[in-house]
């Protein structure tokens, strides 16, 4: 045994285990993560993991560290249906998973778990095992039976399964976040490479399993995923608050003011397409002038706007902080609501009004008492002088006065002419 790589292999098997506790107490704090659950139990997983590894050279009982070995199972066997499961529920927004697919995910690792703490019946888990001397201290090191060669699969299929799902909605927030594709990649791919090097011998380690540091430095990967590129913070609060819920158009902008998502009905009211996700805001200056004005403290903010590019579309554009549960501004979320109809309303309104103050304008009336003649029936006017009614009511009002004869007056006149019509009328 070689003390000194007796002492990294502790020191860094202990730091792999405080490292995934640690995370996995500030991730189950953290309720504004997707995929929290799975992502706490795998880290929990891999600690247990590499606890158990780092206990076995320091106890020499044989029987205590076969002990260890079963235990190890309890760490080892969930982590695929984690990883799996956590990449699922990113993917829907932290929707948990039915009872029944949950069930269906995890039931082969638990029947691994059942099968190694019972192997010494059937030796389906580990069909013979040893105690061998390695540079790190005496491992316990067992054959691998059938169910643990499954059990291997399984998780490979389930670790390429999650990171799929997991790049395929990284890549769907556009070219600002493949960083983050690449980094959940490699997050993915880092214990996978090393179980296999070290199951088919393909690098020479002895019998010093390094998937327990490995799957720790993976852990430590997705969260700088989750820190560093901050999508996984700022959607699934948009999403909870009001993205998925409403009719109007809806943006969400994180913190570097790029569009980290966009819904159908601002793609249409904007009239582009789902490319534009991962762009900055300036992308939307064509379609949205004056935005940057919204951009002020975290206050909510309202304003309505004409579409560049559409004629006569109006839309009221109002900004709305997104605030997590420690008061931190993490994006905002632009709601685009249609009101060309109302603003054609509103236009037809104004015109209205505008016709009608015009008439009133030309409209001219008389008040008070007006001075008239008893005989002739002239009128006196301001100025003094006598003027027939109609000369001074066309003067005051602009009105035109057509003349004929009333009944009275045409007799009166023609006495005559309206015996005889009063003859004919009565005749018929």
């Amino acid at each position: 045994m070689d003390l000194h790589l007796a002492l990294a292999y502790q020191i860094g098997l202990w730091i792999s285990a405080v490292v995934t506790w640690t995370v996995a107490l500030l991730v189950s704090r953290a309720t504004d993560v997707p995929g929290r659950r799975p992502f706490v139990m795998l880290n929990i997983g891999a600690g247990i993991w590499a606890a158990t590894s780092a206990l076995q050279p320091l106890i020499a009982d044989p029987e205590s560290k076969l002990w260890l070995m079963k235990a190890a199972s309890v760490g080892f066997s969930t982590l695929g249906a984690a990883w799996c499961s956590f990449g699922i529920q990113f993917a829907v927004r932290n929707r948990s998973l039915s009872s029944m697919r949950l069930a269906l995910l995890y039931a082969f690792p638990v029947f691994v778990i059942l099968a190694a703490f019972t192997n010494d019946w059937h030796r389906l888990a580990w069909v013979a095992w040893s105690v061998r001397e390695t540079l790190v201290g005496d491992l316990i090191v067992g054959a691998h039976g059938p169910v643990i060669w499954i059990l291997s699969v399984y998780s490979y299929i389930m670790f390429m399964i999650g990171t799929v799902i997991l790049v395929w909605s990284s890549i769907k927030l556009g070219s600002t976040y493949r960083g983050q594709s690449a980094v959940l990649t490699i997050a993915a791919l880092i214990p996978i490479l090393g179980d296999v090097s070290f199951k088919f011998r393909l690098v020479d380690l002895g019998w010093v399993e390094p998937t327990p540091f490995l799957i720790s430095l993976s852990s430590l990967f997705v969260v700088w995923a989750m820190l560093g590129f901050g999508a996984f913070t700022v959607l699934p609060i948009a999403h909870h608050v009001l993205f998925r819920s409403m009719n109007e158009g809806a943006i969400v902008i994180d913190n570097r003011r790029h569009i980290v998502d966009i819904n159908v009905r601002a793609l249409a009211l904007l009239g582009t397409t789902p490319n534009i996700m991962g762009e900055t805001v300036d992308a939307l200056s064509p379609f949205l002038p004056e935005l940057d004005r919204f951009f002020e403290p975290a206050v909510t903010l309202q304003r309505e706007i004409e579409l560049t590019g559409k004629e006569s579309t109006w839309v009221e554009v109002s900004m709305t902080p997104l605030i997590d549960r420690a008061g931190i501004r993490v994006g905002s979320l632009i709601a685009l609501r249609d009101i060309t109809d109302r603003k054609k309303e509103d236009e037809r309104r104004t015109l209205l009004m505008k016709e009608v103050q015009a008439a009133l304008a030309n409209v001219r009336t008389l008040s008070g008492l007006l001075p008239i003649c008893y005989h002739c029936k002239k009128v006196r006017d301001d100025k003094g002088y006598w003027k027939q009614v109609e000369s001074y009511v066309t003067e005051q009002t602009g009105s035109k006065f057509s003349h004929g004869l009333c009944p009275s007056c045409f007799t009166e006149l023609y006495p005559e002419v309206a015996r005889k019509q009063r003859e004919r009328q009565q005749r018929s």
